[in-house]
Protein backbone atom coordinates (compact mmCIF):
# COMPACT_ATOMS: atom_id res chain seq x y z
CA UNK A 1 0.00 0.00 0.00
CA UNK A 2 2.78 1.85 0.84
CA UNK A 3 4.64 1.54 -2.78
CA UNK A 4 1.52 2.63 -4.24
CA UNK A 5 1.07 6.04 -2.31
CA UNK A 6 4.97 6.89 -3.27
CA UNK A 7 4.33 5.95 -6.52
CA UNK A 8 1.12 7.76 -7.01
CA UNK A 9 2.86 10.49 -5.41
CA UNK A 10 5.76 10.74 -7.81
CA UNK A 11 3.60 10.44 -10.69
CA UNK A 12 1.68 13.24 -9.84
CA UNK A 13 4.98 15.22 -9.55
CA UNK A 14 6.11 14.17 -12.68
CA UNK A 15 3.14 15.52 -14.19
CA UNK A 16 3.02 18.09 -12.31
CA UNK A 17 6.73 19.41 -13.47
CA UNK A 18 5.67 18.51 -17.55
CA UNK A 19 2.82 20.44 -17.23
CA UNK A 20 4.77 23.01 -16.33
CA UNK A 21 7.35 22.95 -18.76
CA UNK A 22 5.02 22.22 -22.03
CA UNK A 23 2.44 25.27 -21.97
CA UNK A 24 1.01 23.76 -24.87
CA UNK A 25 0.22 20.31 -22.70
CA UNK A 26 -1.16 22.53 -19.69
CA UNK A 27 -3.69 24.26 -22.51
CA UNK A 28 -5.23 20.83 -23.59
CA UNK A 29 -5.58 19.87 -19.82
CA UNK A 30 -7.54 23.31 -18.80
CA UNK A 31 -7.54 26.19 -21.07
CA UNK A 32 -8.36 28.31 -18.41
CA UNK A 33 -6.35 31.81 -18.96
CA UNK A 34 -6.00 33.44 -15.79
CA UNK A 35 -5.97 30.55 -13.15
CA UNK A 36 -3.67 29.10 -10.64
CA UNK A 37 -2.90 25.22 -10.09
CA UNK A 38 0.32 23.30 -9.34
CA UNK A 39 1.87 23.89 -12.76
CA UNK A 40 1.51 26.90 -12.59
CA UNK A 41 2.90 27.52 -9.23
CA UNK A 42 5.72 25.13 -10.29
CA UNK A 43 6.50 27.20 -13.26
CA UNK A 44 6.12 30.69 -11.40
CA UNK A 45 8.40 29.86 -7.93
CA UNK A 46 5.99 31.27 -6.40
CA UNK A 47 4.28 28.74 -3.98
CA UNK A 48 3.25 29.81 -0.47
CA UNK A 49 4.89 27.98 1.88
CA UNK A 50 4.39 28.15 5.68
CA UNK A 51 7.93 28.41 8.14
CA UNK A 52 8.57 25.76 10.46
CA UNK A 53 7.45 27.15 13.59
CA UNK A 54 9.89 28.63 16.31
CA UNK A 55 10.64 25.91 18.97
CA UNK A 56 11.52 27.88 21.79
CA UNK A 57 12.39 25.87 25.44
CA UNK A 58 11.63 27.66 28.95
CA UNK A 59 14.65 26.88 31.35
CA UNK A 60 13.57 24.28 33.55
CA UNK A 61 15.08 24.56 37.04
CA UNK A 62 17.69 21.87 37.85
CA UNK A 63 17.45 20.69 41.60
CA UNK A 64 20.18 21.16 43.59
CA UNK A 65 22.51 17.66 44.92
CA UNK A 66 24.44 17.75 47.86
CA UNK A 67 28.22 16.50 47.03
CA UNK A 68 28.70 12.72 47.83
CA UNK A 69 32.09 11.74 48.74
CA UNK A 70 33.12 8.29 48.32
CA UNK A 71 34.28 6.32 51.06
CA UNK A 72 37.47 3.68 50.50
CA UNK A 73 36.10 0.36 51.52
CA UNK A 74 37.74 -3.00 50.70
CA UNK A 75 35.64 -5.51 48.98
CA UNK A 76 37.90 -9.00 48.55
CA UNK A 77 37.99 -10.13 44.72
CA UNK A 78 35.97 -13.05 43.95
CA UNK A 79 38.27 -14.43 41.40
CA UNK A 80 41.03 -15.39 43.44
CA UNK A 81 38.75 -17.11 45.57
CA UNK A 82 36.88 -19.35 42.94
CA UNK A 83 40.92 -21.24 42.30
CA UNK A 84 40.18 -20.96 38.72
CA UNK A 85 44.10 -21.21 38.77
CA UNK A 86 44.42 -24.15 41.10
CA UNK A 87 45.58 -26.86 38.39
CA UNK A 88 48.16 -26.37 36.15
CA UNK A 89 48.31 -27.93 32.50
CA UNK A 90 49.75 -31.28 32.19
CA UNK A 91 53.29 -32.15 32.46
CA UNK A 92 53.21 -33.58 29.29
CA UNK A 93 51.17 -32.18 27.02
Amino acid sequence: MKRAINLGLICAFVFGTALAASPKLHDRIHRDSQHECAATLIASGNFEHSAAPVVVVSPIAVAQFEVVVARPAFVRSLFLSASILEHAPPQNS
